[in-house]
């Protein structure tokens, strides 16, 4: 619990910096020219929430308070006011897509080409969660060929792998890791190093709670 608010509103500045078109926003300063940079209120827009834990149950409390026509998808129901669609059902209405699952055996890969098959053309992918939900080759090809307008991470499949690639600056032969090199290019992709979860007050929540746990593992003999 720690770090569900803080991972939330990342997933918010995700979609709308990719909204707002603000890649290029800030590349175009340089010359002031705002030629293709008309972007997109969220007022309105359907905000699908996929996995409707307690990060994804604070993506629905935001977009709500945004006016957004919020659904989630969950297997688990747990939340009176919130709007449950079946995956199919939200993939054909949803403007905004944020993935807040959590990793199984069996969902690795979750968000493939085939799932995108019926969603709409303006449709944006925000996956602050788990990366192997979001395979890179993949998303790649769902950017390539413009099934996708836009694109944000910021938790990847091979992320040890990516990680020391970029940290020693030596070139990797592992397809994932090319992948995200060549995604990078584009302006409607926005990659964060997996970063969500770190904020001032996470990190207070974190230390607070840790210590808790501790004084009633003395106390108790166990955890809460």
């Amino acid at each position: 619990l720690y770090c569900h608010r803080s991972v939330a509103e990342q997933a918010l500045m995700l979609w709308m910096s990719l909204l707002r078109k603000l890649p290029q926003q800030i590349v175009a300063f340089g010359d002031f020219n705002r030629d293709g940079l008309s972007g997109s209120e969220c007022d309105g827009k359907t905000l699908l929430v996929v996995g409707v834990g307690h990060i994804g149950y604070e993506v629905v409390k935001i977009g709500k308070g945004l006016q957004m026509h919020t659904l989630g998808v969950d297997i688990v129901q747990k939340y009176d006011d919130v709007d449950y669609v079946d995956i199919q059902t939200g993939m054909k209405q949803a403007d905004i897509i944020v993935c807040c699952m959590n990793l199984t055996r069996k969902n690795q890969g979750y968000f493939n080409r085939s799932l995108f098959k019926q969603t709409k053309p303006n449709v944006i992918l925000v996956n602050p969660a788990r990366g192997e939900l979001t395979p890179s080759r993949e998303m790649l090809y769902l950017i390539k060929n413009k099934i996708i307008a836009g694109l944000a991470l910021d938790v990847y499949e091979n992320e040890s792998e990516l990680s020391v690639s970029f940290r020693s600056r030596e070139k990797s032969n592992d397809p994932a890791v090319q992948a995200i090199l060549e995604l990078r290019q584009y302006p409607n992709v926005i990659f964060t190093p997996h970063n969500a979860f770190n904020t001032q007050e996470a990190v207070m929540r974190k230390s607070e709670q840790s210590i808790q746990q501790a004084i009633h593992f003395l106390e108790k003999g166990s955890f809460i």
